[in-house]
């Protein structure tokens, strides 16, 4: 019975070490796909964009309309304060550091490479102690002849 509970633990610690590599790599590969060097977008933000329409003659461009002046967004004040009707900002997302992204890579890949060290470890276990049995069998076949 204990042989059978222990095989149970054993390959239940098994899953789960397997299971926390594979979201360790997956970790690992997020950690690092959210670059925003280039065009500054990130993850599904990025827009689509349609191929321009060729044009089949020149046309003659309009003058651009003067901009229309707009409330002064450059001094934001907290929810609450301002008064009602006017335009309150949100403050701008803080983009994380490009070392901690790498930090957080590699974290993930270490614990990846932990948990796959400890698979192997168990799985050496049980092959040390699969042929210790076939040793024991044959050591007591060999005393009864």
């Amino acid at each position: 019975m204990v042989s059978n509970f222990a095989e149970w633990v054993v390959r239940t610690v098994m899953l789960v070490l397997a299971g926390l590599v594979t979201l360790s790599i997956l970790g690992s590969i997020d950690a690092m796909s959210n670059d925003t060097v280039g065009a500054g977008y990130r993850g599904n933000d990025r827009p689509v964009f349609a191929p321009a329409p060729e044009p089949s003659a020149p046309a003659q461009q309009p003058a651009p309309a003067a901009a229309a002046p707009g409330p002064d967004v450059s001094q934001a004040q907290p929810e609450g304060t301002g008064a009602p009707g006017q335009l309150v900002t949100a403050p701008a997302a803080s983009q994380e550091p490009r070392a901690e992204r790498w930090l957080k890579a590699i974290a993930h890949a270490l614990l990846a490479i932990a948990g796959l060290l400890a698979l192997l470890l168990i799985l050496v276990w049980r092959g040390v102690r699969a042929l210790s049995r076939i040793a024991e069998a044959a050591a007591l076949g060999q005393q009864r002849n």
